[in-house]
């Protein structure tokens, strides 16, 4: 289901975090090989090697091609899965916090996750790996605030659809 409001806003997960996550991935597939010529002595491992590689990458690419992130003034849906894409509404109101989390390189490079805190999940809403974590998170806590105010409650149960 595609939500065509006007003041929708799409997120998708940073592409340098895909980048930083490739480069890392070929990085680790060099030591593996290494690792296994050294020891080994033999390419026979090579040709199965590189179809880990391949799947893995194919992987990685569908992830992050099929994660994203819608926000209405209403609420927030997620969208996620490699073979199977899932759907979840969130309704905004419900959040009680919401949380900026970047490390060191996250900092560095502009990306980060947005937690949104709501004590009738069992765990967090996590918007993970987005560009310009900061001014997303300002726009939900400003959405969340118009929504809370128009209907003076925060006891709603989510998701909802």
């Amino acid at each position: 289901m595609k939500h065509l409001q006007d003041n929708c806003i799409k997120i998708k997960q940073s592409i340098i975090w895909l980048f930083l996550n490739l480069v890392s991935i070929q990085i680790y597939f060099l030591i593996v090989h290494f690792i296994l010529k050294t020891f080994i002595n033999s390419n026979i491992h090579f040709p199965y090697l590189m179809l880990c590689n391949l799947l893995t990458i194919i992987y990685i690419l569908l992830r992050w091609k099929n994660t994203s992130y819608e926000v209405i003034p209403e609420g927030i849906y997620t969208f996620e899965g490699v073979f199977f894409r899932k759907q979840t509404a969130f309704d905004i109101k419900a959040f009680r916090e919401i949380i900026v989390k970047q490390n060191l390189i996250q900092k560095l490079f502009g990306y980060g996750t947005i937690i949104l805190v709501n004590p009738l999940l069992s765990k967090n809403l996590k918007l993970q790996r987005i560009q310009k974590p900061s001014k997303y998170a300002s726009i939900i806590e400003k959405y969340r605030i118009e929504e809370v105010s128009k209907t003076g409650s925060t006891d709603t149960f989510i998701p909802f659809t």
